[in-house]
């Protein structure tokens, strides 16, 4: 199977044209002087005692020495370890007690204890050009180790082979058409699974180019749609907040038009897309955005094609990932990328080969959903997540895409407190859009509840919100939200 590492290689390579272009910098590399510099910087890490199997801590902003990095890590059989550059210090140490890097690279100050390298781009640049052996890769060579988003406890370290991961990419491009022709906006965090996968690593092993911008954020949203024209991209990758803010950011009145002249492929993920908001882009726009759905641990799973779109579902499963609902409607899937299981906390090692041959087939996604005899899947909610209200079942995320269809609600989160008739009961956190009156939303949202949600699932408090506690994609992490006491109608 290793055969995905030399197409990748062997793709960038034969690039005439440029393979990746950094906004920010104007930097422009086709693909002899990708592979230059990757080896150069392979080079390097050899210099840092940095061999096979070897773990490699990444701190460092989305940006050309990020990127190289990860090629220069599978070019070493080295481990990336990506982390967010403004980690906090405790997430900062538990990272490192459990993969046990070797090397911090990173803009500043290394972490105690381990050997440092500041990377950034004039330096990568001007690494001396370095003559490397061939390869000699294995097929249980490791290639990323990332930590889930933590959305409802500690984050897990996800453990990816090489192959699993390049794998999955080469799939996931046959099966929406994204080819060499193609160009991929890059905004999604590239310590982040979607900002390796889905944003690099699918347009470098199709032999596309990839168009690396700025990390999103709101000051970046007012320009996104505007660097997708000016660089003529046909895909980008966003979260459903992402797509929300850059629409409501635009003041063009020519950019549907000129989006249109380029912009084929507007994929959604990380987070459920609602149907309402969907349809909202489509109208202005006149593309139609492509859900997606995947886990950090599973990799990309499904997609809906062009053309073949139906709104509020995440699309139809790939064809080599298998598909079962458990007794309690959890979704459970089989596909030969699965991770090779978490980071034993203990030791910092992999799981063995039995327990990564498990995580192969029917592995609890949490979420539940229904599938269709043409395999387009609909989540639902998710198991930890679903309230028991008065001995009824409410899925919070049903109340969310409910009250998100409100025009001046920019975004819901619908949590369960304890009630002392009803056991517990459901709250909603919402973030207004600008200029909403809080009372007056507050009465509003109360009667759409009235007509659109069943008695159980009408919220009984309405929290407005300056901001909502969020991931880096957007994604909304609920165990930050104060917690309500309904008897006393207080938030801890």
């Amino acid at each position: 199977m290793s055969e995905q590492r030399g197409k990748l290689f062997r793709r960038l390579g034969g690039r005439a044209g440029d393979a990746l272009v950094c906004t920010q910098t104007g930097i422009r590399l086709d693909g002899s002087a990708l592979i230059e510099r990757v080896d150069a910087l392979a080079g390097l890490l050899g210099d840092h005692g940095i061999g096979p199997g070897d773990r490699v801590l990444v701190q460092l902003p989305n940006g050309l020495p990020f990127a190289l990095l990860y090629l220069a890590c599978l070019r070493a059989r080295a481990v990336a370890v990506p982390m967010s550059p403004r980690a906090a210090p405790t997430d900062l140490d538990y990272a490192i007690a459990l993969a046990k890097p070797r090397l911090h690279v990173t803009l500043e100050a290394p972490a105690a204890g381990l050997a440092g390298l500041n990377l950034d781009q004039t330096m990568l640049l001007g690494l001396p050009a370095r003559s490397l052996p061939a390869p000699g890769f294995e097929d249980g060579d490791l290639f990323s180790i990332n930590f889930t988003s933590g959305t409802t406890s500690r984050p897990k370290a996800v453990v990816h082979r090489a192959e699993g991961l390049l794998g999955n990419a080469s799939e996931f491009n046959h099966y929406t058409g994204y080819g060499s022709a193609d160009r991929m906006l890059h905004v999604m965090p590239m310590y982040y699974m979607a900002g390796l996968l889905n944003t690099l690593v699918c347009p470098l092993i199709a032999g596309s180019m990839a168009v690396l911008a700025p990390q999103f954020s709101p000051r970046s949203a007012l320009s996104l749609l505007r660097l997708a024209i000016e660089h003529q991209v046909t895909a980008l990758w966003l979260s459903p907040s992402m797509l929300e803010m850059a629409m409501r950011l635009d003041r063009g009145t020519d950019t549907a038009l000129a989006l249109q002249q380029t912009l084929r492929l507007v994929f959604i993920g990380t987070a459920g897309l609602s149907a309402g908001l969907a349809r909202q882009f489509h109208a202005r726009y006149g593309i139609e955005p492509l859900q997606s759905y995947g886990l950090s641990e599973l990799l990309l799973l499904s997609v809906d094609r062009p053309g073949a779109t139906q709104f509020g579902s995440v699309g139809q499963m790939m064809p080599k990932v298998g598909t079962r609902l458990s007794a309690d409607g959890e979704l459970l899937i089989s596909t030969p990328h699965a991770f090779s299981g978490y980071l034993e906390a203990a030791t910092g090692t992999v799981p063995n080969a039995a327990t990564r041959e498990a995580m192969r087939r029917d592995f609890p996604t949490g979420d539940l959903a229904m599938v269709g005899a043409d395999g387009r899947v609909t989540i639902t909610g998710r198991i930890k997540d679903i309230l028991v209200v008065g001995g009824i079942n409410v899925s919070p995320v049903a109340i969310e895409e409910a009250l998100a269809g409100h025009a001046l609600v920019q975004q819901a989160a619908v949590v369960g407190a304890a009630h002392p008739l009803l056991g517990e009961a459901p709250v909603a956190f919402i973030l207004p859009a600008p200029g909403a009156e809080p009372v007056e939303l507050e009465r509003a949202l109360k009667s759409l509840a009235e007509t659109r949600l069943a008695a159980a699932s009408r919220p009984v408090r309405y929290v407005m919100q300056r901001s909502l506690p969020v991931g880096p994609t957007g994604k909304v992490q609920k165990h930050q939200l104060p917690r309500i006491d309904l008897a006393s109608d207080t938030l801890h």
